[in-house]
């Protein structure tokens, strides 16, 4: 043998071992013979194994093979488990649980012999006693492992797979969802199986059912399902009973074991309900003590609990919550591999926190800022109260914090708050910018209206000839409409809307108008607009000029010597202490009974709206003629329809507006509501049988039926409808209905007369009077019953 001590070996690792010397003069030594590769066969406990001992001596030595993979974990621990009494197997058997036998069982066929056999039963029955508490014990037609494995095990009874937790412990199955539809069957598919004992009845009776939804689903109706494998066996057993006797006997013989089977399937559903409330609190234990375990190691660390990750908006908290929240119980090496993938998350989670609390900083600040700015902004606003109609200010937001001046101070972040010397330094600059927006406000408007006058024209609507606007002198128009003079904003007949309240507006008092106020104001941006949409959420109408100038000459008032600010339409009275000062006008082209106190602005579009809806009849009856009146019927006329609040050169000065004191509008009030009462002792059988001609519905709500369908009317008030009636239509209610009570007096005389004469006597009124009627806008007289010719 070839000995190593006290010699130095040099290795080079570009050399093969088998060219490696490592002797100085001794001869090179043969190599040695590689040992023959043991196969399976050759593994077994003795084996004889030639090895040399010494210098050419060679003996038989007993060695026992070195084993390899599961054979070698169990050599050496389970070796002598099968050389112990059966009783000291037994007691080692009796502290495992039923599902640790089973798998014990399975292990080796030498234990299968020993635990699969009757003589088992007892190591079975008292691992189950000892070990699961109140389990229901083995039924009949179970044996210990059939009742283990469908209990404790999640094995497929069809695919053997390990995923098979739909369980029936009324029909001892378990299947997986995939195998589910192969074994089980619903009560109402029965029929496809072709059964001799294909009567339902003895199917419910002799075979196991149960109750449950659809497999896949958690919620949904229930449904009765049958095990496949066991109506197939009792149908073999019903054929080879025989006679009717025997079928008889195997009927009550099967039906005792399936009221047993269902007895003891509802005792282990009850065992599984305690059983998973029991596993839940357990797992909510295990899950509790596993994070509190986590965190007390990271807080040791030297982490925060402010760091830990509380939702689970992003990847690393959902990870985070991934790896906490498990039932495992935490170990040492749990901990390790977890650790450095929790340190991980926890850098990214204090990064992101550190930077939401800079930014909730910087605007806690920047609030600070804000609230300090709004209040001296608020208070340079009312020192400017007076100025109001000269300089612009919006309202506080996202245009008032857009002034540079402004800006500057809200964006310094190194301050919390703005103080008052601060805020004086910047105040004139804020009223230098407030101004240029005024202008710049003024020059836009005027550039929308210039090129509304030049280039609008609507069909059937035309601006006034007569109107001369003032114009600022020299100022081009721009890019909007080529070049030319600008129209002045500040003449009293430069009128516009509103485009979201229909609200006329002029300028500058549309400054106070709150539409106007909460529109987004872009001096720097270039916009299209048009006569419909312009900018600051106006409307141009090109009939309201021409309405002002008539409504001014009505006051006798001269437009061109005139500005917005001296029209009585101005909202300083609206600044006033007294803002019912501003409704002090009546509208001479309504009905007496319908006039309302109202503010030049309110006469403007009263008007309007009373000439736009009569050019829509117009329009309507003129192209569609009686197909606009298509509710009354084919045989009926075009009914009249009046323009009361038409502007003509034939009208009188003087009779279409017209100032009212307090004391005039409170005396209007009290006729109106006694006109109001008169109309509402109208109600009876008299009164809808002549207006139902005029209007239909009831109620709160009655529709015009003399108007076309463009502009049908609807009125809450009766009275309201009376008045259309008259001043639309020409339609006196009130005189029709005292006509007829004058023909009905007539009537009743001249019958009381006539019976008087002829000595007729009458059971009923029936016999003298019927109903009247009309025909068109006349009130056709009242027909005596008696005789035919009299009529009136």
């Amino acid at each position: 043998m070839v000995s190593t001590r006290g010699k130095h070996i040099t290795y080079n690792e570009d050399l093969p071992i088998e060219d490696i010397d490592d002797s100085e003069d001794q001869e090179e030594a043969p190599a040695p013979k590689r040992r023959k590769k043991m196969t399976k066969e050759d593994y077994c406990y003795t084996s004889k194994i030639k090895r040399k001992k010494g210098k050419g001596k060679e003996v038989e030595e007993v060695v026992k093979p070195r084993p390899t993979g599961k054979g070698r974990r169990l050599l050496g621990k389970l070796a002598d488990l099968m050389n112990m009494p059966i009783e000291i197997f037994a007691e080692i058997c009796s502290h495992l649980y039923p599902v640790d036998l089973l798998h014990l069982a399975r292990s080796s066929k030498r234990l299968r012999a020993i635990l699969m056999t009757e003589d088992s039963v007892s190591i079975w029955r008292t691992s189950r006693k000892n070990q699961v508490n109140g389990l229901p014990d083995c039924p009949d037609d179970l044996s210990e492992p059939q009742y283990a494995a469908l209990v404790f095990t999640t094995v497929c009874q069809g695919c053997t797979g390990l995923r098979a937790v739909r369980v029936h412990y009324g029909l001892r199955t378990r299947h997986c969802i995939r195998c589910y539809p192969d074994h089980i069957i619903k009560e109402e598919k029965i029929s496809t199986l072709n059964l001799s004992m294909i009567k339902l009845t003895n199917v419910r009776l002799v075979a196991p059912s149960v109750k449950a939804i659809e497999p896949g689903k958690t919620f949904g109706s229930e449904y009765t399902w049958y095990s496949i494998a066991t109506l197939k066996a009792l149908d073999e057993k019903w054929a080879s009973a025989g006679d009717a006797d025997a079928q008889k006997s195997f009927m009550d013989a099967q039906i005792a074991i399936t009221n047993e089977i269902a007895k003891n399937a509802a005792e282990l559903n009850k065992w599984q309900y305690k059983e998973d409330c029991k596993n839940a609190v357990e797992g909510q234990d295990i899950r509790a003590a596993r994070m509190a375990s986590i965190k007390k190691k990271l807080m040791e660390l030297g982490w925060e609990s402010k760091d830990f990750p509380r939702n689970r908006s992003t990847e690393e908290d959902r990870e985070w919550h991934h790896l906490l929240d498990r039932r495992q119980a935490l170990s040492e090496k749990i901990w390790e591999n977890l650790k450095p993938r929790l340190l991980e998350i926890l850098e990214i989670t204090k990064a992101r926190r550190l930077e939401s609390e800079a930014t909730r900083q910087r605007l806690e600040r920047r609030d600070g800022r804000r609230k300090a700015l709004e209040k001296f902004y608020k208070s340079l606003k009312d020192d400017h109260r007076e100025e109001q109609f000269d300089i612009f200010f919006p309202e506080w937001g996202t245009e008032a914090m857009s002034l540079d001046p402004i800006k500057e101070l809200l964006e310094d972040d190194e301050r919390s708050t703005v103080t008052r010397d601060r805020w004086d330094t910047k105040k004139h600059i804020v009223l230098d910018e407030l101004k240029i927006l005024t202008a710049g406000i003024e020059r836009k408007l005027a550039q929308w209206y210039s090129s509304c006058l030049a280039n609008v024209q609507p069909s059937g609507t035309t601006v006034a000839p007569s109107i001369t606007h003032h114009f600022l002198d020299g100022e081009p128009m721009g890019s909007l409409t080529g070049s030319g003079p600008l129209v002045d904003m500040r003449s009293p007949t430069a009128v516009f809307t509103c485009s979201h309240c229909e609200e006329p507006l002029w300028f500058p008092s549309c400054f106070l108008h709150p539409h106007f106020r909460s529109s987004n104001i872009k001096l720097d941006t270039p916009e299209e607009w048009d006569y419909k949409s312009g900018p600051f959420r106006t409307r141009f109408i090109p009939s309201l000029p021409f309405l002002v100038l008539n409504l001014l000459q009505e006051m006798n008032m001269d437009h061109r010597s005139m500005t917005t600010l001296d029209v009585p339409i101005t909202m300083r009275d609206a600044l006033s202490s007294e803002p019912a000062s501003e409704a002090r006008y009546l509208c001479l082209l309504c009905d007496p009974q319908m006039r309302q106190p109202l503010s030049f602005a309110h006469l403007v579009l009263h008007i309007h709206e009373e000439q736009e809806e009569f050019g829509r009849a117009k329009r309507d009856i003129e192209g569609k003629g009686r197909e606009a009146f298509e509710h009354l019927g084919k045989s009926h006329s075009i009914p009249l329809y009046i323009n009361d609040h038409g502007l003509s050169e034939e009208r009188m000065p003087g009779l279409v507006v017209s100032e009212v004191t307090s004391e005039e509008a409170l005396e209007l009030r009290n006729q109106q509501s006694d006109f109001k009462t008169e109309c509402e002792s109208y109600q009876g059988r008299d009164f809808h049988s002549i207006v139902s001609k005029y209007w239909k519905g009831g109620g709160c709500a009655v529709t015009c039926r003399l108007c076309p369908s463009s502009v049908l009317r609807k009125w809450v008030m009766v009275h309201w409808a009376v008045v259309h009636l008259r001043a639309k239509h020409g339609v006196d209610i009130p005189g029709k209905i005292a006509q007829k009570q004058q023909d009905l007096e007539k009537k009743l005389a001249r019958a009381a007369l006539k019976a008087a004469n002829h000595q007729i006597f009458a059971e009923t009124d029936n016999d003298y009077l019927e109903t009247a009627s009309i025909d068109g806008d006349l009130l056709v007289g009242y027909e005596y019953g008696g005789d035919e010719g009299d009529s009136d």
